[in-house]
């Protein structure tokens, strides 16, 4: 039986998930292991998928928080009426405020230098807010009024910001001392104020709230990707994965199969124009034939999906230059394809999941795309990858269709597994535009895999 029917059949142990998660499990004599650490590049994927993570947060926080300011500056105005001071100065604050945050938003979006360190912008800009906050509130009253206590939830904003230990306290620190230096440095009068101990402590406590609540999202959050993770790997390494059974299932599905029904049509109208004579006959023989080269060409997709002996046996440069040579032969497309590579080559997985995500780009192309061109560009310095892939077909107008959809979503999961990203976007020539980078897997020479059992 091959190996593949071995596991559906249940002739394999099932997979220890306890394992995976990380969690303690019992040897056969009873005694109890000790999770598995990280490997290096599960830590640089695993730190990949957080950083991505707390981009989205942040641009989500930034977006909101920017809709709140404008929708409840007015009614704060009518609120702080009765503070000579207060409009003016509040006023200040809110658009300082929402500066910062549509600072954060456009480049957490536009910049890659700051896309590779998020946690840098959002602390800055956070210790930034905190200081305009309490300089305002600092200028609007004192400690008898309302507006010391509006500053102990800033450090509770931070909670999101997915970093580890030694980064949030020292972010929490600098915090805390900010608020109160800047206070106490525009009114040192405060210092002798008898509520003055009170309100120091009361920041400290929640400080250490906003700490001890981040530090345990991290953590959760972590573990829970390094179990993902690991369960995609040990997917992958017993064979194809499910994701990728169910796209070759749907290419089977929605190419072949369709294709077959046609012709089944066509040959039945062939037989039916047979008695209206030869010519009528001939017309629905070809429309066969059409159906017949396309139908071949979905079984080499599809073949070509289940072969991935290549990057293994011919490294990832050569890969990518056949199947690029074989898409050109059997689709008509102008490829132009433009490889640099600088350094040591990636490591196996990498250039398996580059050379997947390149199988299924070209292939979104073909059915997808209504393109003519393709400009593909590869990339490899010191086993880090970058693959763009540019057509120019229809654009952005044909996301919407379901199986390109799945597909893109396909591609931007192999990428965040190693740690990367991709994105996507309006082409140079009109059509559309793909770049995927994975970094390099740190602590890690290059390796060839096996080839994986058929």
């Amino acid at each position: 039986m091959p190996a593949g029917l071995g596991r559906l059949s249940g002739s394999e142990p099932a997979l220890d998930r306890s394992r995976l998660r990380g969690k303690p499990t019992t040897a056969p004599g009873g005694a109890a292991q000790a999770p598995q650490a990280p490997l290096p590049e599960e830590e640089a994927a695993v730190d990949g998928r957080l950083r991505l993570m707390t981009i989205s947060c942040w641009q989500i926080t930034g977006t909101i928080l920017v809709a709140a300011i404008l929708v409840t500056w007015p009614t704060d105005l009518v609120a702080f009426r009765n503070w000579p001071r207060a409009p003016a100065t509040y006023a200040f604050m809110r658009a300082t405020e929402m500066l910062l945050a549509s600072a954060v938003v456009l480049l957490l979006r536009f910049s890659p230098a700051i896309r590779r360190r998020p946690e840098v912008l959002v602390t800055t800009v956070g210790l930034l807010m905190a200081a305009t906050a309490t300089w305002c509130m600092a200028e609007i009253g004192d400690l008898d009024g309302p507006w010391f206590s509006y500053l102990l939830a800033l450090p509770l904003l931070t909670i999101a910001l997915l970093v580890r230990f030694p980064a949030r306290a020292a972010a929490t620190a600098l915090e805390c001392l900010v608020i109160a230096g800047v206070w106490f440095g525009r009114r040192p009068q405060d210092l002798h104020h008898p509520g003055a101990a009170t309100q120091v402590v009361q920041l400290v406590f929640y400080a250490a709230i906003s700490l001890v609540a981040g530090v345990a999202l991290f953590r959760v959050v972590r573990a829970g990707e390094l179990a993902r993770l690991r369960l995609a790997r040990a997917g992958l390494a017993g064979g194809t994965s499910a994701d990728e059974n169910w796209r070759l299932a749907r290419e089977i599905h929605d190419e072949l199969g369709q294709d077959l029904a046609a012709m089944r049509y066509s040959v039945a109208s062939a037989r039916e124009r047979l008695a209206a004579g030869p010519t009528a006959a001939l017309e629905a023989l070809d429309e066969t034939d059409v159906l017949l080269a396309r139908a071949a060409s979905a079984v080499r997709r599809v073949l070509t999906g289940l072969t991935r002996f290549r990057v293994e046996e011919q490294g990832l440069e050569s890969a990518v230059r056949s199947l690029v040579d074989d898409t050109r032969r059997h689709s008509g497309l102008q490829i132009d394809l433009t490889v640099e590579t600088e350094g040591p080559p990636p490591v196996a997985q990498t250039s398996r999941a580059v050379f997947r995500v390149l199988q299924e780009a070209l292939t979104n192309v073909q059915l997808h795309a209504r393109a003519h061109g393709v400009r593909v560009s590869l990339a490899v310095r010191d086993g880090a990858v970058h693959l763009e892939v540019a057509d120019d077909g229809i654009g952005l107008a044909h996301v919407a269709e379901p199986g390109l959809h799945v597909g893109l979503a396909g591609i931007r999961e192999r990428a965040q597994e190693l740690g990367g990203e991709a994105v996507w976007g309006a082409g140079p020539a009109g059509g559309m535009r793909l770049e995927v980078s994975i970094p390099p897997a740190p602590g890690r020479v290059a390796e060839t895999a096996p080839p994986e059992a058929p």
